[in-house]
């Protein structure tokens, strides 16, 4: 095994810990949706992605449809550019 191997195992088992020991709950029930036996292992804790791009409220949030973040990330590209665009051409 890996070192990396290693260091994920056990920081899972430490955020399963975390969750039941602290919150009082089981991290099936917080990250269920993210396994479709809603059986959480390591594996699928890797692919949560949070931001605050996702909405107007800049909520920092689960990014859950990768075709939304897409939509956002060029919009905000698109916006950046014309800001940029028009302080150029006042100047």
């Amino acid at each position: 095994m890996t070192v990396c191997l290693l260091a994920r195992e056990k920081f899972f088992r430490h955020l399963r810990d975390v969750c039941q020991s602290g919150y009082k709950v089981s991290i099936d029930k917080v990250l269920g949706h993210l396994s479709k036996s809603g059986k959480v292992k390591e594996d699928h804790v890797r692919s949560l992605f949070f931001g605050d791009y996702m909405q107007s409220e800049r909520v920092y949030d689960e990014v859950t449809d990768l075709r939304d973040l897409h939509r956002n990330m060029e919009q905000y590209v698109v916006t950046a550019f014309l800001l940029l665009l028009n302080d150029f051409v006042s100047e």
